[in-house]
């Protein structure tokens, strides 16, 4: 009778030792978080880093989705023209947003632009931080026709 009781209770700190390696385990990635955002990020989402690949022409971010609180692009002109990147608060659908008929640009007057980045070289990088609430976003090049012929993509903040 004790060495069933022994082999039980063995039993169950072998299970519990498994599911407490496997909870760890779960959704771990290469960088050791949950959700993918960079070791950086706080548990509560203050603050998470984004790479955003500019390429003749679309824009590519790392992540399409990021949770509110201090978000940090890395953007960098991949591509061979020079490029920019807007980060836009707006209910919008991507390709929505207001063209400027004389510049071909969107009209950052009509929308809420939450972040400005200078215009990249090919080769050039940018980083810039900026504090997202819960929304929708997109991101875009605005340079002069790119956003017409697809430098654009939504981005959401939960």
């Amino acid at each position: 009778m004790q060495k069933r009781r022994w082999l039980m209770l063995a039993g169950a700190v072998v299970a519990l030792v498994t599911l407490v390696g496997l909870a760890a385990a779960c959704g771990d990635d290469d960088d050791g978080t949950e959700d993918g955002t960079t070791g950086d990020e706080a548990a509560d989402g203050a603050e998470t880093a984004v790479d955003v690949s500019l390429i003749d022409f679309s824009v590519n971010p790392s992540a399409d989705t990021v949770s509110a609180g201090t978000v940090t692009f890395n953007a960098s002109n991949d591509g061979m023209q020079v490029h920019n990147l807007r980060v836009i608060k707006t209910d919008l659908d991507p390709d929505a947003l207001p063209v400027d008929d004389d510049t071909f640009m969107v009209d950052e007057d009509q929308v809420e632009v939450v972040a400005t980045f200078s215009d990249l070289e090919v080769g050039d990088a940018e980083e810039m931080s900026a504090e997202l609430d819960a929304g929708s976003y997109v991101l875009i090049c605005n340079i002069a026709t790119h956003y017409g012929v697809g430098m654009t993509i939504g981005f959401t903040v939960e």
